[in-house]
């Protein structure tokens, strides 16, 4: 009967961990995704060289580097998060100034 007991516990810890994780990984990708959408909106700003628009989009997607830093160098490991933070900081700053 303890036998019995144990395994449900460990088959209980095991979903609790896997669902655990699920969670962790799905908001790693919600971040992601709205960084993508911060980037793509950007891009698409440049191009209609509306700095407004650029200056709020780099600034807002800065912001998500610098909330979900270990979220996002979990996800993308490869991505140097301290560099792209950096030009969108530039970025901000110099489309920012443009509507002084």
């Amino acid at each position: 009967m303890l036998i019995v007991v144990i395994f449900f516990l460990e088959l209980l810890i095991i979903n609790t961990s896997k669902a655990h994780d699920a969670i962790k990984a799905e908001k790693s990708n919600s971040v992601l995704i709205r960084f993508n959408e911060h980037l793509d909106n950007l891009n698409y700003q440049l191009k209609r060289k509306n700095y407004p628009e650029v200056c709020s989009e780099s600034k807002e997607a800065s912001a998500l580097i610098q909330l979900h830093f270990n979220n996002l160098s979990r996800t993308e490991p490869y991505y140097n998060w301290d560099e792209i933070n950096s030009a969108l900081q530039e970025t901000a700053y110099k489309n920012c100034r443009r509507n002084k």
